[in-house]
């Protein structure tokens, strides 16, 4: 229960980052909220996975390598992403990418830390 927990807090915490600053760069059509809600829901939903797989079998240290990993990963598919759906305004949707997934990776990695000492 402490993994899902986390997880959803996570997610919510991912998602409220991403779809705030998604207002703020201007991009506020219900396409475009409904894109970057989707988009992050596949995301973390795998990398999430991913690394409670690696952590599971390999340990924390091997988890926060992949996490690490995964993270760029994410960076560069997003702002590909964000910079072909967003035809029009591609260098404000990579810089959007970029800000969205600094911004949150941020805070995500805050909360591990701080789930790491509560837990």
């Amino acid at each position: 229960s402490k993994e899902i927990i986390s997880f959803l807090v996570r997610l919510i915490l991912t998602i409220a980052i991403e779809i705030g600053l998604a207002f703020i760069f201007g991009f506020r059509k219900k396409s475009h909220i409904l894109t970057i809600l989707f988009v992050n829901l596949i995301i973390q939903v795998f990398l999430n996975g991913i690394l409670n797989i690696v952590t599971y079998f390999e340990g924390q240290i091997m988890a926060m390598g992949f996490y690490m990993i995964g993270e760029m990963t994410v960076f560069i598919a997003e702002s590909i992403f964000y910079a072909y759906y967003f035809k029009t305004q591609r260098l404000k949707a990579v810089i959007y990418g970029i800000v969205a997934n600094l911004t949150s990776f941020g805070f995500g990695f805050g909360l591990y830390y701080l789930e790491q000492i509560i837990f």
